[in-house]
């Protein structure tokens, strides 16, 4: 059946996301991934999804299949660093966010913002642990 094709569900799981339903949207993000487990991207999106419905718990079986697939992809570590962040577990987030910024691409599928979010939330966590120079540097970076 043509609507239940991963592409067709992660449309549909964007689609929700737009709308604010992140359970739906996850959910949705999650079935799409489960149906094609060697698409990359399908499986980020899934795991950036449970995040974002506080479902986090749910997001490694995704990430060790991008693991297991692209060990180095700079999403696997940004989405990674946001797991590692929400748990409190700053060395480990600070180590994903740098891995993350050294793999992106020079222009990344998500636009010019998305590393730019990345150096903001690297510089708050080097704020926050006291470490000021690195923060301005990443802050810096951000800004240009």
């Amino acid at each position: 059946m043509p609507s239940e094709a991963p592409t067709y569900l992660a449309e549909l799981a964007y689609t929700y996301e737009l709308a604010g339903k992140k359970s739906e949207a996850a959910e949705t993000f999650v079935l799409a991934a489960n149906k094609a487990p060697g698409q990359v991207e399908l499986q980020l999106n899934a795991a950036q999804a449970l995040m974002n419905a506080k479902q986090s718990g749910r997001a490694e079986p995704l990430l060790k299949r991008v693991e297991a697939l692209e060990p180095n992809h700079y999403r696997l570590h940004a989405v990674r660093a946001g797991l590692a962040r929400s748990n409190r577990q700053n060395q480990a987030a600070l180590r994903e966010y740098e891995l993350a910024l050294q793999g992106m691409p020079p222009s990344g599928p998500e636009g010019v913002l998305y590393p730019i979010a990345l150096r903001l939330d690297l510089a708050q966590l080097y704020r926050d642990a006291g470490e000021s120079e690195k923060a301005g540097s990443e802050a810096e970076a951000a800004r240009s």
